[in-house]
């Protein structure tokens, strides 16, 4: 009889937290709703949350999405404050991560493939030379970013 009063009483807390917390999430809900209803649909297509939002160059993206070809491969090199793939640094991996990510999505139905494979790298806080390739077919800079079409 007493672990069942145990049991009735740990509902009861946990019933009242859910009763106090649920009417704020809900607003917060709902206001987010009505601001994302507010928006066009291209700026809908660019809502990011925060560690995306930090970790992505949009006007990148833009020209990577205007300029390269449907299905054709790219890849994206990581370097200054984002490190390498072989050392990457890691107090902003998440954010790097959810910027990779946020990418390919917006990219498809092109997909990420090796830079040795791709002819269109997406370069990352570092100009083509600091990555190897010192002489692309053509350039794009967008802030500490670059587009490259590596080759025609």
């Amino acid at each position: 009889m007493g672990r069942n009063r145990v049991q009735l009483a740990i509902v009861v807390v946990v019933s009242l937290l859910a009763l106090a917390w649920l009417p704020s999430t809900l607003l917060r809900d709902i206001r987010g709703l009505r601001a994302n209803l507010k928006l066009s649909p291209s700026q809908a297509a660019d809502v990011r949350g925060p560690a995306v939002t930090a970790g992505t160059n949009l006007a990148l993206i833009h020209a990577a999405r205007s300029r390269i070809p449907r299905l054709l491969p790219f890849a994206i090199v990581r370097a200054g404050r984002w490190g390498t793939d072989e050392k990457p640094n890691r107090s902003v991996a998440f954010i790097w991560q959810s910027g990779q990510s946020w990418t390919q999505f917006a990219l498809a139905p092109r997909i990420q493939a090796d830079p040795s494979e791709a002819a269109w790298i997406l370069i990352r806080d570092a100009s083509p030379a600091e990555v190897g390739f010192p002489h692309p077919a053509r350039a794009w800079q967008f802030g500490r970013d670059w587009l490259v079409q590596a080759r025609p």
